[in-house]
């Protein structure tokens, strides 16, 4: 079927970037609020992907959903990444791969650290 998902190129293209980005799959799942067995699923290609998951998914690991699809080769990261420098970039890594509890208390941190810099 021409319009159907090629669910090998999304598990490829979903472990990869997933594993790119340093994350679990429990961080991946907690980040698009989905379960870890989706996850899991997705990966092995035993399962095809709701919209709602999908998309939620695209956002979580930053690339465009014709490229998480198969359909481009450019990930055109969907997020606003483009303009920050490395230094910035390897930041924002470090706050994905982590879980909400943790990059709250993360940001706090910098927050501190900044306002003392600033006395």
């Amino acid at each position: 079927m021409a319009n159907s998902i090629d669910l090998s190129v999304l598990a490829a293209r979903l472990r990869a970037r997933r594993t790119e980005l340093g994350l679990t799959q429990e961080a991946l799942a907690e980040r698009a609020e989905v379960n870890q067995s989706t996850v899991s699923l997705l990966e092995r290609g035993e399962q095809t992907p709701t919209l709602t998951s999908v998309i939620a998914l695209t956002k979580s690991l930053d690339v465009s959903l014709d490229w998480l699809l198969g359909m481009s080769d450019d990930v055109k990261h969907a997020g606003g990444d483009q303009g920050l420098d490395e230094e910035e970039r390897q930041t924002l890594a470090i706050l994905r791969s982590v879980d909400r509890p943790l990059r709250s208390a993360l940001i706090e941190l910098l927050r501190m650290v900044v306002a003392f810099k600033r006395l």
